[in-house]
């Protein structure tokens, strides 16, 4: 199993959306790259609302302008 680090997930992610938003190609490569975005923001999203709270994560989010 590869462990990816976080950078290499944002590269992965900024593919993604450089790909999507990509005027040269067309919209059977642009779309299916929006989708990637679509279903890893469910992910996370997912994952967030069952994370628990820890101490600072508040104040980390605010720093951080996170929090909504």
């Amino acid at each position: 199993m590869i462990i990816s680090s976080y950078e290499q997930v944002e590269k992965d992610v900024r593919t993604w959306i450089n790909n999507m938003n990509d005027p040269g190609m067309t919209g059977f490569v642009n779309w299916p790259q929006k989708q990637k975005l679509y279903r890893l923001r469910k992910f996370i999203d997912e994952a967030l609302t069952d994370a628990p709270t820890f101490a600072g994560e508040k104040e980390w989010l605010i720093e951080e302008k996170l929090d909504s």
